[in-house]
């Protein structure tokens, strides 16, 4: 689906609406990445790119996709680098898996994304601002410290 050529004011307007909420790019849902994947909810975004859920047509698992800015990575090497570097991490426990690689054409540009398993849990933001104060006791603190370690080492 390559609906109309994409210019940087246009990326800057979807940034923009990604910042209020929604997504940028305006994926939809049930969209189809590489006849592997199912597009689900946007989940979120950063300075990088874009955050989607992801279900695996084939076996049902449900992954994540980053999918980068084509004006912050014009250069296909740079997720290429991550993409190697996420697999060098991979016997790491603190490390999101990556599965996969893919490049796709939207509104005239490149855009190239990474699959990754899909993290459960609060967000560590999430559970600051619920905190009294908006900080861990110290006990909270040394745990998540102890559990960070632990999955580094």
């Amino acid at each position: 689906y390559d609906p109309a050529p994409n210019t940087g004011k246009r990326m800057e307007r979807a940034r923009t609406k990604a910042r209020e909420g929604g997504p940028g790019f305006g994926f939809r849902p049930g969209m189809l990445l590489d006849r592997r994947y199912r597009l689900g909810a946007f989940l979120g975004y950063g300075y990088e790119g874009e955050v989607y859920h992801l279900t695996e047509v084939a076996t049902g698992i449900e992954r994540v996709a980053k999918f980068y800015y084509p004006d912050r990575f014009t250069d296909r090497k740079r997720t290429i680098r991550l993409a190697r570097k996420f697999h060098r991490l991979r016997h790491c426990d603190v490390v999101l898996q990556y599965y996969h690689h893919g490049q796709l054409r939207w509104r005239g540009q490149s855009v190239d994304y990474l699959v990754s398993e899909l993290a459960q849990g609060r967000i560590l933001h999430d559970m600051l601002d619920a905190q009294p104060k908006k900080r861990f006791t110290p006990f909270e603190a040394l745990h998540l410290t102890y559990a960070v370690a632990r999955g580094v080492a």
